[in-house]
């Protein structure tokens, strides 16, 4: 199966986080300006010799470095995020100190066979990061400027104790796809 396509972000803030429980998120914000998210897993490893020979190996998922590109994200959404301190006047404020933890999610179009399916992803808990700063001139064409944020997802310990960092969903349509990130980040 191939991917063609990602859309649909939602955000939710995490209000409780109870190891061995479900996580509880607040009321969340779907933003529908996607160009691209990244998760890459984090990975802890280590060998264990003895009578000169490799006596175990052991590998685990510590995470994921996170990177979301949209073409906007509503400033109340940034907010949500921890990246924007709330509007004085006219003018938000970038956060400067830790940005708070939320649960993130996104629909990624797969096609194979002629079929096209659509794949939900939802990270459990990240910590994004407010974008740099980049400005450029307009020159003879037009160069697309989008700062992508970044955050680390975290490995948690749901109801099953089981360690997990994403759960990924396939539907037949778009907006079943949707509506279940939309029932997890409480849209």
């Amino acid at each position: 199966m191939s991917a063609i396509g990602m859309r649909h972000i939602v955000v939710a803030p995490v209000t409780t986080d109870t190891p061995g429980a479900a996580i509880v998120y607040g009321t969340g914000a779907a933003e529908d300006h996607a160009v691209r998210a990244d998760v890459n897993f984090t990975w802890a490893e280590g060998t264990n010799f003895a009578n000169d020979v490799v006596d175990d190996y052991y590998k685990f998922c510590t995470g994921a470095d996170v990177e979301l590109e949209a073409t906007q994200l509503e400033d109340s959404t940034l907010v949500l995020m921890g990246l924007q301190k709330v509007k004085t006047g006219s003018v938000y404020k970038i956060a400067t100190e830790a940005a708070v933890a939320v649960g993130f999610g996104f629909v990624q179009t797969m096609r194979t066979d002629r079929k096209t399916e659509f794949r939900a992803y939802w990270v459990h808990k990240v910590t994004f990061s407010p974008a740099n700063i980049t400005a450029q001139t307009m020159q003879d064409s037009m160069n697309w400027q989008n700062a992508p944020i970044s955050g680390k997802a975290w490995t948690v310990y749901l109801a099953d104790n089981e360690p997990e960092v994403v759960d990924v969903e396939t539907f037949e349509t778009y907006a079943a796809a949707t509506a279940w990130l939309d029932g997890l980040g409480n849209v």
